[in-house]
C-alpha cells in the first residue's frame, strides 16, 4: 500500500482564528462553541466555504489565464524553477448544526473536501508548451520527468463533536470524530520516468522508467452511474480532532490538533503504467486518462491518503469591550515533514453589528502577508469573511496564492446566565436595560460611548511597501563564430553579509536569450551562465534597479578568464572569475582533443619549428573560427575563417595552438579545428 506525495501545501485559516462568535472556529479548535449562542444552523453552500491554492512558480497572469490568447506555457517557462509545487484545497459545508446544553455542547457537520497537489519539473512545462505550439522538438531530446508527482482527492466528511466546560467554565475540553467517505482519488508513483523524442512520426516518443497512475471511485461517472452519492462510498477512513481552551480573566489560551487519520482506497481501483517502449503523444495522453474509466481493470493494489495534521496554539487578550489581540501558531505535520506558520491579529469591535480584523501572517513556504476579516451580525443572520492575503482578492492574476473563508450562519437564543451577566454589566456601565443581551445581541439604548480607533491603521495598510522587481536580460554568443549559443544554463546566487552564497534561481533556456525576474535588493548577486562545451562565465551585480542587460561571449574552455577589474559602481555589473562555481552544478563535458598528428614519423614536441625542415604542410579548417594575432582566445582577430579554408602550417606552437599562414597573413589557429589535406 502506497501513500500520497509528502511535499504538500496546506490550507491556512490564520485570520479566521482571531474572530469571535463565529461557529466555524470549531473547525480550527473543537473546544470552541460561542458561549452567547444557544444554537446555530448552517445551510448548504452558504455557511462555510474555505478555498486556498498555491503555486510556487508562475502566477495565473504569467501563465496566460484569462487572456484572449489562452494558456501560454512557454511564456510561463522563465518563471518556472527546476522543481515546482502546486496545491489547491476546497472545503464546502453541506450542513452544520451546534447546540449548547448547559455545560456541554454538541456539533454536527457534513462537508465536501477537495485536495489536489503536484510536484512538477520545469521540463514538464517545457514539453507541454512545445507540444501546445506544435514546435519542432529536436530529435533525441530527452525530457526528464523523474520528479513529476501528482494526486487529487475528493471525500465527504461527517463530523460529530462533543465538548464540556469545567471549573465554572474556565476550562473547556472537546473532541470530534470524523467519518471520511471517499468519493474519488487519483495518484501517481514515479520510477525515474523520462520521455525521449524519436525520429518516427507515428511513435515519436520513447519512454524509459515508469509512471504508475492509480485511481479509485471513478466508476460513479460511468454510464448509468450516480455522480452524486449523498451517503454512499466504497472507500472509507476515520479521523479525529482534539482541543482545549482555558479562560483566565480577560485572557484566553487555546490549543488543538486536527485531522489525525487517513483514508484508504481499497475498492474499485485501477492502475495504468506508462512504460511502453514507443508511443505517440496522443496515445500517451489517452492511456493516462483512460485509467479513470470503469472499463479498466478494477483490481489494482490499494493506496491511502494521509491527512495533513494541523496543530493550533496561542492566546487572545481582550482590552475593554472593543479591542482584542490574538497570537496564533500553526505548525503542520505530514509524513515526517514540518511546516511552521504563525499570525498576530488585531480585532476591533466598531459597533454591536460589526467586527473588523487585521492580521500579519508568517508562512514558512511563501512570503508573509497581511490578512483582513469582518463579521456582520444582524440577528438571526451572521455573515463572515476572512482572508490571509488581502492582495489575492484584489489582484488575482498577479498572485501565486489565494485564500478565502466566508459564509452565512443562522444563530439563535442565549443562556439565562448570559442575560444576567449582560444586565449586570449594563448597570455597571450606566446603560439602560431595554431587554437587550450580551455581546452583539445587545440592542438596548446606550449612553453616548466614545470608541478610540487608531486613525493611522488604514494609512499604515495603504503604505505597506509593495514588492519591486528586477529583471536580468542576457544574450549568449559564441566568441569564436559570433553565432548564438543554443541551450544555456543559468544559476543566480545572492551573496549575504557573511559572504555566503545562496542559490536562489536555476533554469535552462532552449535559446540564446534569457530573462530572470528577481526582487529588488541591495545585496550583491552573482549570475553564472554556461552551455555544453563552454566554460561557465559569472557576473556580479546588484538587483537595485529595474533591469540589467548583458551579453555573454562564451569560449570552449581552453582559455582562462582574466582577473576582473575592481568593483566600483554598485549599480553596474562586473565580470568575475568563473572558478567559484557551486560544486553541485555539473561542469560542462570535457573537450576531447584529437591526437596530435605525426609528420614523417618524427616525434612532436611543444613549439617545434617546422620552418627549418623546409617542408610545407597544408591544413583545412573544419569549423568556423578565427585567425588570431596571438595564441589566445582573447587575442585580436586578424581574419574570420570559413569551413574548408586552406592554411600553411609554420609552427606547432603548443598542443592547443598552431602558427599558420594564409596568403601574406601569419597568425594562430586552434589545432583541433585543423585537418591535413595531404
Amino acid at each position: 500500500m502506497t501513500t500520497t506525495i509528502s511535499d504538500l501545501f496546506a490550507q491556512r485559516q490564520m485570520t479566521l482564528g482571531a474572530m469571535r462568535n463565529v461557529p466555524q472556529l470549531n473547525t480550527i479548535n473543537p473546544a470552541y462553541m460561542p458561549d452567547s449562542i444557544k444554537w446555530y444552523v448552517g445551510l448548504p453552500l452558504l455557511s462555510g466555504i474555505n478555498a486556498h491554492y498555491r503555486n510556487s512558480s508562475f502566477t495565473p497572469g504569467q501563465l496566460g489565464l484569462g487572456s484572449s490568447d489562452g494558456l501560454d506555457l512557454l511564456g510561463a517557462l522563465p518563471y518556472t524553477d527546476t522543481l515546482n509545487r502546486a496545491y489547491g484545497e476546497l472545503y464546502v459545508e453541506d450542513l452544520a448544526f451546534g447546540i449548547n446544553l448547559g455545560n456541554n455542547f454538541l456539533s454536527l457537520s457534513v462537508a465536501e473536501r477537495f485536495f489536489a497537489n503536484a510536484n512538477y519539473p520545469m521540463q514538464f512545462i517545457e514539453w507541454l508548451g512545445l507540444e501546445q505550439d506544435e514546435a519542432d522538438i529536436p530529435l533525441g531530446r530527452t525530457f526528464d520527468l523523474s520528479t513529476l508527482e501528482f494526486s487529487a482527492v475528493h471525500y465527504r466528511e461527517v463530523a460529530l463533536g462533543f465538548g464540556s466546560r469545567l471549573f465554572d467554565g474556565k476550562l473547556t475540553l472537546a473532541g470530534r470524530a470524523k467519518l471520511l467517505m471517499g468519493q474519488a482519488a487519483v495518484q501517481s508513483d514515479n520510477y525515474n520516468f523520462r520521455v525521449w523524442h524519436r525520429p518516427e512520426d507515428d511513435y515519436n516518443y520513447e519512454l524509459t522508467g515508469r509512471l504508475d497512475i492509480m485511481a479509485s471511485g471513478f466508476d460513479r461517472f460511468a454510464e448509468g452511474g450516480q455522480p452524486f452519492q449523498p451517503f454512499g462510498a466504497s472507500n472509507t477512513g476515520i479521523a479525529f480532532d482534539l482541543g482545549a481552551r482555558l479562560k483566565l480573566g480577560k485572557a484566553t489560551f487555546f490549543a488543538s490538533v486536527s485531522d489525525l487519520g487517513k483514508l484508504n482506497w481499497n475498492k474499485k481501483n485501477s492502475m495504468t503504467s506508462l512504460r511502453d517502449i514507443a508511443v505517440s503523444g496522443e496515445e500517451l495522453f489517452e492511456r493516462a486518462t483512460d485509467n479513470l474509466s470503469i472499463d479498466r481493470n478494477m483490481g489494482a493494489p490499494g493506496f491511502s491518503t494521509e491527512l495533513v495534521t494541523k496543530i493550533y496554539g496561542g492566546g487572545q487578550i481582550e482590552i475593554g469591550n472593543s479591542h482584542a489581540f490574538t497570537v496564533l501558531a500553526n505548525p503542520r505535520l505530514h509524513l515526517g515533514s514540518t511546516e511552521l506558520n504563525g499570525s498576530v491579529a488585531y480585532r476591533l469591535r466598531t459597533s454591536k453589528f460589526l467586527d473588523v480584523i487585521a492580521s500579519y501572517n508568517y508562512f514558512q513556504e511563501r512570503p508573509n502577508s497581511i490578512g483582513v476579516g469582518a463579521t456582520i451580525n444582524l440577528l438571526p443572520v451572521q455573515i463572515y469573511i476572512a482572508t490571509d492575503k488581502v492582495e489575492s482578492l484584489i489582484d488575482r492574476s498577479g498572485q501565486k496564492d489565494f485564500q478565502l473563508a466566508a459564509g452565512v450562519n443562522f444563530i439563535f437564543g442565549q443562556f439565562k446566565d448570559e442575560k444576567i451577566i449582560a444586565k449586570n454589566k449594563m448597570e455597571e456601565d450606566g446603560e439602560e436595560d431595554m431587554g437587550g443581551s450580551h455581546g452583539f445581541f445587545n440592542f438596548g439604548k446606550k449612553k453616548e460611548e466614545v470608541v478610540t480607533v487608531d486613525p493611522d491603521l488604514n494609512d499604515r495598510k495603504k503604505k505597506e511597501p509593495e514588492d519591486k522587481y528586477f529583471t536580468f536580460y542576457g544574450t549568449v554568443i559564441d566568441d569564436e563564430s559570433d553565432e548564438p549559443v543554443d541551450a544555456v544554463y543559468v544559476d543566480v546566487y545572492v551573496i549575504g553579509p557573511d559572504e555566503r552564497r545562496e542559490l536562489i534561481h536555476t533554469s535552462r533556456y532552449p535559446g540564446h536569450t534569457f530573462n530572470v525576474p528577481l526582487f529588488q535588493s541591495e545585496l550583491q548577486h552573482e549570475i553564472s551562465v554556461g552551455g555544453h562545451g563552454y566554460k561557465r562565465q559569472s557576473l556580479s551585480f546588484r538587483a537595485n534597479i529595474t533591469r540589467l542587460e548583458h551579453e555573454f561571449r562564451m569560449s570552449d574552455g581552453l582559455w582562462t578568464v582574466k582577473d576582473p577589474e575592481p568593483y566600483v559602481d554598485p549599480g553596474m555589473p562586473q565580470l568575475v572569475s568563473a572558478q567559484d562555481v557551486d560544486p553541485e552544478i555539473p561542469e560542462p563535458a570535457p573537450v576531447v582533443q584529437e591526437p596530435e598528428m605525426e609528420f614523417g614519423g618524427a616525434e612532436e614536441t611543444t613549439s617545434q619549428n617546422l620552418a627549418s625542415t623546409n617542408e610545407e604542410y597544408t591544413f583545412e579548417i573544419i569549423q568556423r573560427t578565427s585567425l588570431r594575432s596571438e595564441p589566445d582566445s582573447q587575442a585580436r582577430v586578424m581574419k574570420r575563417l570559413a569551413v574548408g579554408t586552406n592554411l600553411e602550417l609554420l609552427e606547432k606552437t603548443d598542443k592547443y595552438w598552431w602558427k599558420m599562414k594564409l596568403g601574406d597573413q601569419i597568425g594562430y589557429v586552434k589545432q583541433r579545428l585543423l585537418v591535413s589535406v595531404q
